[in-house]
């Protein structure tokens, strides 16, 4: 806002215009992103049986594989659960190479 009697009008800062011209540059003009993930599932549904289960419905050469018999293999050789959810996650990464 100018001040009474001042001439240069860029001397001088307004503060809603500058937080107009940045609403308008970096909400206002933005355009929509989309991801697109393949097999997405949601982390509630991360356990052993649905990780087995997405590898048998989209590889069927793989549908004979012994995932439950690994699976028991390892659970019972590893003591505790940090353990047990970092094997899930090894799992997991194979489950989105193979898919």
């Amino acid at each position: 806002m100018l001040q009474y009697g001042q001439n240069d009008k860029f001397k001088c800062f307004d503060l809603a215009s500058i937080e107009n011209d940045i609403y308008h540059a970096f909400v206002c003009d933005r355009q929509l992103l989309t991801f697109v993930i393949h097999l997405f599932e949601y982390r509630n549904d991360l356990d052993i049986y649905s990780c087995i289960a997405t590898i048998e419905t989209h590889h069927v050469v793989l549908k004979d594989a012994q995932f439950q018999s690994f699976w028991n293999k390892l659970n019972m050789s590893v003591a505790s659960s940090l353990e047990k959810q970092k094997a899930l996650g090894v799992l997991w990464v194979i489950v989105i190479i193979f898919s």
